[in-house]
């Protein structure tokens, strides 16, 4: 919890304000497990990782056109 008020930079917890910032924390922790896992399913079907998960390495979607 006092690592989500420091990255949130409030001791108040979720608020309307900081709302935002507090889905972008959870995106970015659920991106991380995300990609600790393609990692792992790679390595046990030992292909490259690239092969296994491309949209978890900078190839996520576009911006709009």
């Amino acid at each position: 919890r006092r690592q989500i008020e420091s990255l949130l930079q409030s001791h108040e917890g979720v608020t309307e304000e900081n709302m935002l910032r507090y889905l972008g924390i959870i995106e970015e922790r659920t991106n991380e497990l995300l990609m600790a896992q393609a990692a792992i399913h790679a390595k046990e079907q030992n292909i490259p990782l690239r092969e296994r998960a491309p949209n978890l390495i900078g190839d996520g979607p576009s911006g709009p056109a």
